[in-house]
């Protein structure tokens, strides 16, 4: 089946999508980003996102619906970047290293999230790349941790409509 979708239903955990066979569609935090592309379900259906500018799909994003079942989006783990902020008295150097580390990852164009005190980045060039900006920095509040994250599992989502049947 292929579908056009141009706008995220809602989330599948909305009482009115109980019931509905789940058919999921993998979902990397770049193309989470995507107002347009195809994807494709585990199952085959095959749907055009015609979504608005500026639409983000969380995981657990109902991207289609009937009265049977809905495809939804699933974020997997990916490679990405964790950094924690070491407790320092000198709030002052944290502050400026912190801002240094926001200036050298913006300057990559390197979407960030928390994690509680923690910074989240995927990793767009390579683990080495990456490490290597960081450690060029000189940085002493900082330590970088490299392994698989949720990225952007919960980022602002969506508008809410009502399925159609």
């Amino acid at each position: 089946m292929n579908a056009r979708v141009e706008e995220v239903l809602g989330q599948i955990n909305d009482p009115r999508f109980n019931g509905l066979q789940r058919d999921y569609v993998g979902m990397p935090w770049f193309d989470a980003r995507k107002p347009r592309q195809r994807v494709r379900s585990q199952s085959g259906t095959e749907l055009e996102l015609c979504l608005e500018g500026g639409t983000f799909i969380s995981d657990g994003a109902v991207l289609w619906a009937d009265k049977v079942s809905a495809v939804v989006a699933r974020r997997e783990p990916e490679q990405a970047c964790r950094i924690t902020f070491l407790p320092t008295a000198d709030s002052e150097l944290a502050i400026r290293e912190a801002t240094v580390l926001g200036h050298a990852l913006g300057n990559q164009h390197i979407p960030i999230e928390f994690d509680g005190a923690d910074l989240l980045a995927p990793i767009l060039t390579s683990e080495r790349v990456l490490g290597d900006t960081i450690a060029k920095l000189g940085l002493t509040t900082v330590e970088a941790h490299f392994g698989e994250e949720r990225l952007f599992a919960q980022a602002p989502a969506t508008k809410t409509v009502t399925p159609t049947p």
